[in-house]
């Protein structure tokens, strides 16, 4: 079954096939990765993290070079800036690319890049010494509203502080912002809008049993007046939730981040916090994926599970902990195994019968920081059985589609280059034969932000 990843021959040419088109088919008519095939106008700048680090480790400096040129149009005060909105859990793949970049080359241009973006974080972003979920260059506003998915952005700056040591203060602020907030302190979640001081509003979200339909989240429209409803719609206290990923497993990130960078016990404590209040009001075999205070239950989605089995996972490794942290990344990873699919697939939540290509690749990822940290030779063997239903069952003649069902039948033929570009992440793990845990970079191009 695992005839392709047994071949390193094999696995380096889907590589080159990928890398071959994000250069060429994906590119659109400015020059720039779209975010769409066939190219279409729109640009994968606000997630430049998820294919630079990939393509530089293919040796393409001068493409990655040529994207940073092209970006300044889509670009105010330093940071992505697309239908009139800056938004904060965008900045960081942005900021991320650029660092990426920087690290490899040393040039001159993205290092001045990185600073505008830092200055324009503060400048736009930061209210009340926390980072806010976006800026309406429509309105001129910030609106004192904080998403915990920038916790990805502080763990950036937190990890960059040798780059950007002016804004490491900025990014500790920020983050003991969140863990010092009422909610957390009370609950052990991250509440998915945190209105910072203004009490009455977060009052009233707790209070409403009413939750934001799915297929209408705010901040999600990016064209014309559909992008000003959303910031508007945004602004309604609705029922509150704490999702599980990217939301509360960004400020995990963060707070991991910031351990290890300064040891300081307060963060080490609000890790254990989360991991206990997780436990008890999210962990049912897999990571539910909202937890409310009232008005519904929530799903299993694989999607916001892999996410809470990697953070786990570097709790583990890199904070003091007991070694039921790594227990329960185990128990997680465990439920979904005995839900993959006869394909060897995994489905895309609990009860569905087609998977979601973004999520195998960074399954096969997570299992293999089990393999790691447990030597438990299954995981291994489960990873290497994904990716190469992987690279059988989701290719076609333009890429990597996005979803196939049990029988292996293509369920959507969409290409992504985003998430053709991602799956380049466990071919370098596979290529390289490094260990995540074993290597610094290896470890920042496993991650999933």
């Amino acid at each position: 079954m695992d005839d392709i990843v047994e071949n390193p021959e094999t696995l380096k040419a889907e590589a080159l096939g990928i890398v071959a088109n994000i250069k060429t088919n994906f590119v659109n008519s400015e020059g720039l990765v779209s975010d769409s095939f066939p190219p279409s106008g729109r640009n994968l700048i606000r997630d430049f993290d998820d294919y630079a680090p990939f393509m530089l480790w293919f040796g393409e400096e001068g493409f990655i070079g040529g994207q940073i040129k092209r970006f300044s149009r889509y670009v105010h005060e330093g940071l992505p800036c697309f239908s009139g909105r800056v938004v904060s859990f965008r900045c960081n793949e942005y900021l991320g690319g650029l660092v990426a970049y920087y690290r490899r080359t040393s040039d001159d241009l993205a290092m001045s890049l990185i600073r505008d973006a830092c200055r324009g974080i503060r400048k736009l972003l930061v209210r009340q010494d926390k980072i806010c979920a976006f800026h309406s260059r429509r309105w001129n506003i910030t609106p004192h509203i904080a998403d915990p998915r920038c916790g990805s952005l502080i763990e950036v700056l937190i990890d960059n502080r040798d780059l950007v040591p002016q804004h490491y203060d900025e990014a500790l602020n920020g983050l003991r912002r969140f863990i010092e907030s009422p909610d957390f302190v009370e609950y052990g979640l991250f509440p998915s809008k945190d209105y910072l001081s203004n009490t009455a509003l977060q009052m009233l979200s707790k209070l409403n049993p009413l939750h934001y339909p799915r297929k209408l989240s705010p901040l999600a429209f990016t064209d014309g007046w559909r992008a000003s409803f959303s910031d508007l719609f945004y602004l309604i206290p609705m029922g509150w939730e704490a999702q599980l990923a990217k939301h509360n497993t960004s400020i995990m990130y963060a707070l991991i981040a910031a351990f290890r960078a300064t040891e300081d016990v307060t963060y080490s404590a609000a890790i254990i916090w989360w991991i206990r209040n997780f436990r008890m009001k999210m962990l049912e075999g897999g990571g539910k994926s909202f937890y409310y205070l009232r008005g519904r239950d929530s799903t299993f989605k694989l999607a916001l599970n892999f996410p809470a089995v990697d953070c786990l996972c570097d709790t583990y490794k890199f904070v003091e902990c007991e070694k039921e942290v790594l227990d329960l990344a185990c128990n997680m990873a465990d439920f979904w195994l005995h839900k993959r699919m006869k394909n060897g697939l995994f489905p895309m939540y609990s009860g569905s019968r087609s998977d979601f290509l973004d999520d195998q690749t960074d399954m096969v990822v997570s299992l293999n920081r089990l393999h790691e940290l447990t030597g438990n030779n299954s995981y291994r063997e489960a990873a290497n059985q994904t990716l190469d239903s992987i690279l059988k069952y989701h290719k076609t003649k333009y890429g990597f589609c996005q979803s196939v069902d049990e029988n292996c039948n293509i369920v959507d033929p969409t290409v992504d280059p985003k998430f053709n570009a991602l799956l380049l992440k466990p071919l370098i793990l596979y290529l390289s034969g490094t260990r995540i845990y074993d290597d610094d970079l290896m470890q920042k191009l496993m991650q999933d932000r």
